[in-house]
């Protein structure tokens, strides 16, 4: 009879002492990939049968899984106001085209943070990223 509550004594005691350990266990910290963006304005002056355009293009760039350059939102700005989005090929690069010629002003490409999880295929555990989000300098347009 001892023995046996030795034995669910001894029991309850390595329970108690595994579940504290799994309840102290720290989630780990998210990977922060740093992501670079640029900005090109290329203008089409008007003519006689055209108003004229311009080109707003340029480049996510990340050091980091493919999904931080790819599908990213892009957000241009003029004065700080938004007028125009697209969204990153695969390769990061994004374009729009306006049928006006830039008025003056000051432009600037932004895209916003995002927050991936990856699944290991062999191991099976995830993994958090994020992917931050990066604004260019101001370009002036005269």
């Amino acid at each position: 009879m001892r023995s046996v509550l030795a034995a669910v004594m001894v029991l309850v005691a390595c329970l108690a002492i595994g579940s504290a350990g799994l309840a102290t266990a720290k989630k780990k910290k998210p990977k922060k990939i740093l992501t670079g963006i640029s900005l090109t304005i290329e203008k089409t002056s008007p003519s006689t049968y055209s108003p004229g355009s311009s080109r707003y293009f340029g480049s996510v760039s990340a050091r980091g899984p493919r999904r931080c350059t790819a599908g990213r939102k892009v957000t241009i700005a003029r004065n700080g106001a938004p007028f125009a989005t697209t969204v990153s090929q695969r390769d990061g690069s994004y374009s729009v085209t306006v049928p006006a010629v830039p008025p003056a002003g000051q432009y600037t490409a932004r895209v916003a943070k995002r927050k991936i999880k990856k699944k290991n295929r062999k191991t099976g555990k995830k993994k958090r990223i994020i992917c931050r989000g990066a604004a260019t300098p101001p370009v002036t347009v005269q």
